[in-house]
C-alpha cells in the first residue's frame, strides 16, 4: 500500500486528524518532516479533563525555538521562547476553560517543502471541541523546521487566526 494511502487511512480513523487534501510527498525527507509535523498537532490534542502532550512537543522544539504569539492587527508582533509559549498555552485551556471541555486539533491542509536541511510548512488547522465537533479556532501556522541529527525539529512557529480582521482565504479550510 503507498504510504501517502497508508497516511490518509491513519487520520480517518483517528478523530483528532481529518484530511480534507492529500498532496504527494516528494522526497523522503518531506515525508520525514510531515510526520512530525502531524505528531506536534496530535500533542496539542486532549480529551475533557485531559492535558496536552507536553513531553511530544517539547521533544519537537529545537534549542531556542521561537514562537510568534497571534497579534491583531497593528499591534507589534512578540516572539518568546518554548516555555513561555507551553506556559501561555497551558493558561489558555484552564482560563478558557478548554480543560473542561477538551481540545483536539485537526489539520485541513498541510503544504511542506524541504531542502537539505531545513523545511517550510503551512498549515491549515481547527481546533475543535472532541465531544461535539464545536469548532473553537481556525488559523494558519507557518512552521520552520531544522534538521538536527538526523531528526527534524520544531525552529520557529507562528500563527495567523482568522477573524473578522484578518479572514483567511478559503484554500486553507478545503475549497479552493
Amino acid at each position: 500500500m503507498p504510504r501517502i494511502l497508508q497516511l490518509a487511512l491513519a487520520c480517518l480513523a483517528s478523530s483528532a486528524c481529518q484530511v480534507v487534501e492529500v498532496r504527494p510527498i516528494s522526497t523522503p525527507e518531506e515525508e520525514r518532516a510531515t510526520a512530525m509535523v502531524e505528531r506536534l498537532y496530535r500533542a496539542f490534542c486532549f480529551n475533557a479533563g485531559g492535558e496536552a502532550d507536553w513531553a511530544t512537543m517539547r521533544a519537537s522544539f529545537a534549542p531556542g525555538a521561537s514562537f510568534v504569539d497571534p497579534f491583531r492587527q497593528g499591534q507589534q508582533p512578540k516572539a518568546v521562547d518554548a516555555e513561555c509559549f507551553l506556559a501561555t498555552f497551558a493558561a489558555w485551556c484552564k482560563a478558557d476553560d478548554v480543560r473542561s471541555t477538551g481540545l483536539h486539533e485537526r489539520i485541513l491542509r498541510l503544504r511542506l517543502e524541504a531542502c537539505g536541511g531545513i523545511a517550510h510548512a503551512w498549515v491549515g488547522f481547527e481546533g475543535f471541541q472532541p465531544a461535539d465537533g464545536r469548532v473553537r479556532t481556525r488559523g494558519v501556522d507557518s512552521l520552520q523546521l531544522v534538521l538536527d541529527r538526523g531528526e527534524w525539529k520544531l525552529a520557529s512557529f507562528a500563527t495567523q487566526y482568522s477573524s473578522a480582521d484578518a479572514p483567511l482565504p478559503p484554500r486553507w479550510f478545503g475549497g479552493d
